[in-house]
């Protein structure tokens, strides 16, 4: 049998460290992501209001994934 839903056998931990892991990155892909976007505005503000708003998409839509898979692997 490859598939079990037996948690005894430490599924539980590596449950846990996959929530973790997920959540981490979420969090620190968030705040670098949005760390640059603010220096950018402070020191480029032209690049800043010609990209602006594409930095902030891209920083969501790259971090939502992360928060998605993190709450996925903590409640299944």
């Amino acid at each position: 049998m490859c598939v079990t839903n037996d948690m005894s056998k430490g599924g539980h931990a590596i449950t846990n460290m996959l929530t973790s892991l997920f959540t981490t990155l979420g969090i620190i892909f968030f705040v670098s992501g949005v760390t640059m976007a603010l220096q950018l505005r402070k020191y480029y503000p032209e690049f800043y209001e010609e990209y602006g708003i594409l930095i902030w998409i891209a920083t969501f839509c790259l971090t939502l994934p992360l928060f998605v898979r993190g709450i996925n692997s903590h409640y299944y």
